[in-house]
């Protein structure tokens, strides 16, 4: 394991995962305490607490851990368990990685909230921490599956990453399903998800027109509310983020269809063309064109 020379040690990418090819990993930690201040190197560790009496230290936070939550660690985020011992699922994995598809999961309420939102809510002192739970039949779902994936890991039998990979697409879909429909409380809780669900609605619908005033109203908080929320969790402003899914979906009309820089500009939400070719030029430094030439 390489050790960083600051105050925590960096779980280094390579040391987790054998092959960047399959860059999955499960831990089943039983008996475990304190593994000491750390942090990850481009991947998320995914907790599911299965019993015991322990406490999450995470950045500016601490609370006591209770069966059946699910923690988020983001790549970068230092955190801690206290000394008492307990027993949890340990996820390891690259989510920015093309060898695990996501798919559109990233375009659900519940992806947003357990890896957006409830990440960051850690790094702010007046803010409570986001905190997800499964309800039981969820969870005995969730454990099935990891235990089967814990096994498949284990024996490496022949075609192993492919299932291996299936469960958890399966256990993806499960929690971010579970997530979504669960009943968090408290102001930050609702404007967190009011946020969330202004995310996937301008992904969705990144065409339409989204005045300040539309969001705020979406969001029902004000505009400086609005501003300062979304910059909390997204780290940029709810226009540079919709410019980007603008863009986005720009670049996927230029690679997969025949359609004019005009036809796309109207259905990816810019005033014209000419706008579309500005902006596009600032980000990727080359037009729409010389990018679908390419």
């Amino acid at each position: 394991m390489k050790i960083s020379s600051e105050k925590y040690r960096c779980i280094a990418y390579d040391f987790v995962f054998t092959t960047q090819a399959f860059p999955l990993a499960v831990q089943l930690l039983d008996g475990k305490g304190s593994p000491g201040w750390h942090h990850h190197e481009k991947f998320y560790e995914i907790v599911l607490v299965v019993e015991g009496d322990s406490q999450h230290l995470c950045e500016k936070h601490s609370f006591n851990l209770l069966p059946r939550e699910l923690l988020v660690i983001a790549p970068g985020m230092h955190h801690n368990y206290s000394d008492k011992k307990f027993c949890y699922y340990n996820i390891l994995v690259d989510l920015s990685s093309s060898q695990l598809p996501l798919l559109d999961i990233a375009n659900t309420e519940g992806f947003q909230k357990l890896f957006v939102l409830t990440p960051r809510s850690y790094f702010y002192n007046s803010s409570s921490v986001l905190r997800n739970f499964l309800e039981i039949n969820d969870f005995l779902h969730a454990v099935a599956l990891l235990k089967s994936m814990h096994a498949l890991q284990k024996n490496h039998n022949p075609g192993w990453q492919l299932a291996m990979l299936g469960k958890f697409i399966e256990f993806m879909q499960l929690i971010c399903h579970a997530v979504n429909n669960s009943s968090q409380t408290g102001q930050q809780a609702d404007i967190a998800s009011n946020i969330s669900k202004l995310v996937i609605n301008m992904v969705q619908n990144c065409d339409q027109k989204w005045s300040s005033a539309r969001m705020s109203r979406f969001c029902g908080i004000s505009r400086a509310g609005l501003f300062r929320e979304f910059q909390k969790y997204y780290q940029t402003t709810p226009w540079n983020f919709l410019t980007y899914q603008r863009l986005s979906k720009a670049c996927t009309l230029l690679k997969e269809t025949n359609k004019s820089i005009e036809q796309i500009a109207t259905e990816c939400g810019f005033a014209n063309g000419n706008y579309m070719g500005t902006v596009f030029k600032k980000k990727y430094k080359k037009t729409p064109l010389q990018f679908r030439d390419k």
